[in-house]
């Protein structure tokens, strides 16, 4: 009879094994993130004014500063799977809180992006941008978010999945 190569472990040093991989998960995540968040624009940055367009097609811009409000620039592609788990959570922002825009990219027609919002139940304001609105945010996948204070400077950047309960800790005012 052979010895196996690996002894077997007892039940406590393998609940041991599993509580001492929670620090390799954390920081998995967190460089993920990392790595997801690289490209966009940094904290403390001001957004530059952005010229987009309603659902009907006409120009509109949005111009820094804005107001005191809080404002999440929500960033999306109609065809995001991601999206469109995550854009009904933008609802749940109490609407003193912060004010809510989607700004669509990577789209066909106004109509794909219109039945898209319609979808998921998203309330808030949307507009369609194009390439340059993408390298203005520095945009590289979707969704991409931003908190912005009223003036324009970034507060908070983030890329992927995130919950309604994140988003509404991220719109916490400062005062």
């Amino acid at each position: 009879m052979t010895k196996p190569v690996f002894p077997k472990l007892s039940k406590n040093w393998t609940k041991r094994l599993w509580w001492a991989q929670w620090p390799l998960y954390v920081l998995l995540f967190l460089g993920m993130s990392h790595s997801l968040n690289r490209h966009l624009l940094e904290e403390g940055t001001k957004l530059p004014n952005l010229s987009l367009y309603t659902q009907s097609g006409a120009p509109t811009q949005i111009k820094w500063p804005q107001s005191e409000q809080t404002i999440v620039l929500y960033v999306f592609a109609p065809w995001c799977s991601i999206c469109r788990v995550s854009m009904p959570g933008l609802n749940l922002i109490p609407q003193e809180r912060a004010r809510v825009i989607g700004i669509a990219l990577d789209w066909d027609s106004a109509k794909q992006v219109e039945d898209f919002v319609a979808s998921t139940g998203f309330k808030g304001e949307w507009y369609l941008g194009g390439t340059k609105i993408a390298e203005a945010l520095k945009v590289t996948g979707y969704p991409s978010y931003y908190v912005v204070s009223g003036d324009g400077l970034v507060k908070h950047r983030d890329r992927g999945l995130t919950t309604p309960p994140g988003l509404w800790l991220r719109t916490i005012p400062d005062n």
